[in-house]
């Protein structure tokens, strides 16, 4: 199953994530050598950057407004517009909730990205994050206004999906499964963590580092699983369509998919063993913007957990197994799932392969100043003209296998840079 996948700025990079052409690499990286045979020079040449922006008209089409860390913004630029602060890394899971909402309600927004450490919420004065100003001069902040932020939401931009439906004249189902379920049934008394979320320990018990014990997450996952099987008319928490409760549990959910089986060895949430949990797993794949927006790839949480905790004790993933990033059914098709998103944003290729390319077209000058100080054997020139290559097989070529075919004739330089590419 082999599939693009276009990652929310979860590792603090603007590049994008093409699993057909890492999957070529790899299997090629084994058996070729790092030379140059396959030059694209001998091969009449890349295609030039202009010759890119004319298959990539949607390169030179702005984007919504996205600041970067200390970029501030001028007030002007923000008046009357609804603005999300979030950090830059984007490991920040109640940052993550309240960007989806946003996305799923398709309400307009400005980025502004605030720097950070790896706590779930910065707790220094002016850096609490998330924070949200709405355009009316509404404001909310933090994990504790997150109700609230949602709310919010729901009145700016009313209907399908309703975020609050009325699924009960007794029970409020969904405030319920945020605010007594959600902390009822994670793991109890962790630290907090953007990096890793009820990971560690923090009762009177625990010694310093000490992970939450397996059996408690074994349980979590079986109350979980209850939860999801409540309503027979659908996979999300409240029956068939998404609610607020699905945008506050699912940047957890996403982590834990990542992370569980590197941790515990045979606990994996995206399984058979947990049913419930995967269809949930898979229908909030089939939502446009969280698949290919916001999401971020789970070798990246693993890669960020282990990065950020060096002294935690992680199974290897050729062990673990690979995260599952979407599902594997034939009848999940990631192309139809990119063109809804794609659709009407003019800024946004038509297709997976096509915005790799595209996104690299329009931030090149940043991504070749990256890829040489990482490539240390590749002069400017080099990385340039390896840039090309790629967005030009990326740009040429309409399907995955195509790509992944494509990429066995790639260059020794254009592989690696896509290598550079892929790892961040």
């Amino acid at each position: 199953h082999i599939y693009y996948f276009l990652e929310g700025d979860h590792t603090g990079t603007t590049m994008l994530r093409s699993a057909a052409l890492c999957l070529a690499l790899a299997t090629t990286a084994s058996v070729l050598p790092r030379s140059r045979a396959f030059s694209s020079t001998a091969r009449g040449g890349p295609p030039s950057w202009s010759d890119l922006e004319a298959r990539l008209p949607s390169a030179l089409v702005p984007g919504p407004a996205v600041y970067g860390v200390g970029e501030g913004p001028e007030a002007a630029d923000l008046k009357g517009k609804t603005v999300l602060y979030r950090d830059s890394n984007g490991w920040c899971p109640h940052s993550e909730q309240a960007w989806l909402a946003l996305e799923v309600k398709g309400i307009d927004y400005v980025t502004v990205l605030i720097d950070g450490d790896d706590n779930g919420c910065y707790d220094e004065p002016g850096t609490t994050l998330p924070r949200l100003e709405w355009a009316d001069g509404t404001v909310h902040v933090g994990s504790a206004d997150m109700v609230a932020l949602l709310e919010k939401a729901e009145e700016v931009r009313p209907g399908s999906p309703d975020f609050f439906p009325d699924i009960s004249v007794s029970v409020d189902i969904v405030r319920m499964s945020i605010q007594r379920r959600f902390g009822g049934q994670m793991p109890r008394f962790t630290k907090p963590s953007g990096t890793a979320p009820f990971v560690y320990r923090a009762d009177k018990a625990a010694k310093e580092g000490e992970i939450v014990q397996e059996f408690k997450y074994q349980v979590s996952l079986e109350e979980i699983e209850e939860t999801l099987e409540e309503y027979e008319d659908g996979p999300f928490i409240a029956g068939e369509d998404v609610t607020a409760a699905d945008i506050f549990w699912l940047p957890f959910l996403e982590r834990f998919a990542a992370h569980l089986p590197i941790l515990y060895g045979g606990l994996r949430p995206r399984s058979q063993a947990f049913e419930a949990i995967q269809d949930f797993y898979d229908a909030t794949d089939a939502i446009p913007c969280y698949a290919c927006r916001v999401k971020g790839r789970g070798e990246t949480w693993r890669r960020v957990l282990r990065a950020r905790h060096p002294d935690l004790e992680t199974i290897d993933d050729e062990v673990a197994g690979p995260p599952v990033d979407l599902p594997a059914e034939r009848s999940y098709k990631p192309d139809s799932i990119w063109s809804r998103y794609a659709n009407g944003r003019s800024h946004l290729a038509p297709s997976p392969a096509a915005e790799a390319a595209a996104r690299i077209v329009r931030d090149r000058d940043v991504i070749a100043e990256a890829a040489a100080a990482a490539c240390a054997t590749l002069s400017g020139g080099e990385v340039d003209s390896a840039l090309r290559e790629l967005c030009g097989i990326l740009s040429s070529t309409g399907d995955a296998e195509a790509v992944a075919e494509a990429a066995k004739k790639l260059s020794g330089d254009a592989r690696e840079v896509a290598a550079f590419l892929d790892g961040g």
